[in-house]
């Protein structure tokens, strides 16, 4: 036998078949902190792919993707040959509330189980950034009607603006106005 060669990405879930599974769907979840946030886009490290990708931004059921909040521009991608990074947005704008969990997830419009998304190297999950934390990685095999824990951190990166809180922007209007009138 020839020299061995090496694997790029780890297949998320269970080894599965096309003809036996019609979906292959992975989310990922974050709690978001104190602030609103104006999702900007989603990064992913795609190490093969069906010819389109889509998804949306979930509500939190029981620690699951529950109800579609916002969704994902689908984005046509050709054949992944390599370790590609794709960029999804809203196909509107949307706000994640202060203190609530989402999940960000990914399918193939066309039924394919072909979704890798690259695994992290070492396999450890994100770190909390500026308040917003990790609620985990699921995996379904039947578009979403049951759910599994995956172990498999993945390439993915969230994109959000902090929105100023509505007080703070008053009191900003009402420095201006307050040095405005000093200058006089």
């Amino acid at each position: 036998s020839g020299p061995s060669v090496p694997h790029v990405g780890t297949r998320i879930g269970p080894p599965v078949t096309p003809s036996v599974v019609a979906d292959f769907t992975k989310a990922v979840g974050i709690t978001t902190g104190a602030s609103e946030l104006r999702f900007d886009a989603m990064r992913v490290l795609v190490t093969s792919s069906p010819a389109q990708l889509s998804g949306g931004i979930y509500s939190d059921v029981g620690g699951n993707p529950g109800v579609l909040l916002a969704s994902l521009a689908t984005l046509t991608l050709g054949q992944v040959l390599e370790p590609t990074l794709v960029v999804l947005t809203t196909t509107a704008d949307f706000t994640l509330a202060a203190a609530t969990t989402y999940w960000f997830r990914l399918t193939s419009p066309t039924g394919n189980s072909d979704l890798n998304w690259n695994r992290l190297d070492p396999n450890v999950a994100p770190s909390s950034d500026g308040g917003v934390g990790f609620a985990g990685y699921r995996f379904s095999t039947d578009g979403g009607a049951s759910w599994s824990v995956s172990t498999t951190p993945n390439v993915v990166a969230i994109e959000a603006t902090v929105i100023p809180a509505p007080g703070a922007a008053v009191l900003l209007g009402l420095g201006g106005l307050l040095a405005a009138r000093r200058r006089r």
